[in-house]
This record gives structure tokens, C-alpha cells and sequence, in this order.
């Protein structure tokens, strides 16, 4: 901390003469009575470059006969030769960091200490499952994110959830006609098929839903799927198309 010199004829006191660089590139120095620098042009806290400029010709002489300088930010002088230096002690003000932390200025140098990064870390909050259920409408698989098979007179349903999303695309073998007939387009951030009543088609490929522009800020867009098999059905042979003329295929008459 500056320690202001009074004079004792006139009591007019005089500040060491430091300087402060400011952000447009110009300097300030220190203001009597408070010895307190002297605000920058159009001064802004967040953009302020803290660093300070010590008189480069106001140096002490030590016992040795040697001499010293100030040293920044404090411009106090430096230890002697054969003298213990003095702790450093900073100023107590604070910077606001982007996130609205704060951080405090760090010795030996009192510059401010780094402000948090920010850690990106991905995620996907999209819930996507299937389920098959019988002719009858009783269930047959219940809710599940694993890749099912569906066998032949089951019905495949699915449910999603994806809330935290701005916009979503449905991929249900159905060449996008669930998203025509909804009616909701890329807006379908949630949904039942089977509470909808919709007919999903059982094929095998790849069922899934594609959604972007998480409420998180993360840019990336984020996928769940479902693998699907559907069981074949069983070959028919093929009718002898002279049965009913002929008799039987094979048959002697």
C-alpha cells in the first residue's frame, strides 16, 4: 500500500510516482490526498489491464552501497542484498469472472488469479424405448431400451421422452408419416404410439430419434436407437394351380 508524504510546511502531500497502463493505451498516476490511482478514460473493470508501472528512478541504497528498486504491483523496494525479503501482501479487490465467480489477486505478482473454465461435458437426455405387445393388446415385451425382435402378429410401440430439446426427428420405419400425421413436426419432443394409437410397421432396421438445440447450450445433436428384427414368417408352398382340375399335385387319378 502507498504511503502518502506530507510535507509538513504546507501540508501538501505527494504521491510516489508510478503509473498505471490503461486499456486504450494511455497511463494514469496517483491522486493526491489518497495516493489512489486516477481513473482510466472511460473506465470498465472487466477489460482493465491491472498492471502497474513503478518509478523506475526512485531506488534506495542499501548498507552495501548497492541500490534498489520498487518492484510492482505495490512498488515497494526490494530486499537488500543479505536482507530477508518481505512477504508479499496484496490488494483485497476481487474480479468477476463469466460464470460470476470471483477470484483474488495471487502473490508474489498480485496479478488476479485465473477464472474458472468451464467443462464441457455431453449429454443426452433423450429416452427412447419399445415395447411389443400381442393381437390381443396384452404385452408381450415390456418398456425397454435393448434392441427387441418382434415376431410375427406382434405389434412394436414406442415412447420417448425429450423435453430438454428444442427440436426432434423421428425415424420409425414409417417414411415420417407418424410426424405428418401428428402434426407436429420437429416440435414431437414427446410421445406414445400406442397410447396414440398409431400402427408402427415392424420391420427389421434401425428405429431411432434424432433431437438438437439442447436447453443445456450444447450444440451437438443427440441420438438414441433401437435395433429391430422381425421374425420371417414361415415359406408357403406354392399351390398347384391345376388342384381342383387335375386332383392333387403328385396324384394319380
Amino acid at each position: 500500500m502507498q504511503v502518502p508524504i506530507t510535507l509538513p510546511i504546507d501540508d501538501t502531500v505527494a504521491c510516489t510516482m508510478e503509473v498505471r497502463l490503461c486499456p486504450d493505451g494511455s497511463y494514469v498516476g496517483r491522486v493526491a490526498p489518497s495516493c489512489e490511482f486516477a481513473a482510466c478514460p472511460k473506465e470498465d473493470s472487466a477489460t482493465e489491464d491491472d498492471t502497474v508501472y513503478c518509478a523506475a528512478m526512485v531506488v534506495k541504497q542499501c548498507p552495501d552501497g548497492s541500490f534498489v528498486r520498487p518492484v510492482a504491483p505495490l512498488c515497494e523496494y526490494e530486499a537488500c542484498p543479505g536482507e530477508a525479503a518481505s512477504p508479499v501482501s496484496c490488494p483485497a479487490d476481487a474480479k468477476i469472472c463469466p460464470d460470476g465467480s470471483t477470484v483474488g489477486r495471487v502473490a508474489p505478482s498480485c496479478t488476479f488469479a485465473a477464472c474458472p473454465t468451464k467443462e464441457t461435458v455431453e449429454t443426452n437426455d433423450i429416452s427412447f424405448e419399445v415395447t411389443t405387445r400381442n393381437a390381443d393388446g396384452s404385452t408381450s415385451l415390456d418398456w425397454t431400451t435393448d434392441d427387441v425382435t418382434v415376431q410375427q402378429g406382434q405389434q412394436l410401440g414406442f415412447r420417448w421422452d425429450a423435453s430438454s430439446y428444442g427440436r426432434c426427428l423421428l425415424f420409425l420405419g414409417d417414411d415420417g408419416l407418424y410426424t405428418l400425421l401428428s402434426g407436429r413436426g420437429a416440435e414431437a419432443l414427446s410421445g406414445n404410439t400406442v397410447a396414440e394409437g398409431y400402427d408402427v410397421p415392424e420391420r427389421t432396421g434401425v428405429y431411432r430419434i434424432e433431437c438438437s438445440e439442447q436447453a443445456n447450450g450444447e450444440g451437438a445433436t443427440d441420438t438414441q436407437e433401437i435395433n429391430v428384427t422381425a421374425a420371417v414368417r414361415a415359406t408357403e408352398l406354392p399351390r398347384n394351380p391345376f388342384t381342383g382340375l387335375f386332383g392333387s399335385w403328385g396324384t394319380t387319378q
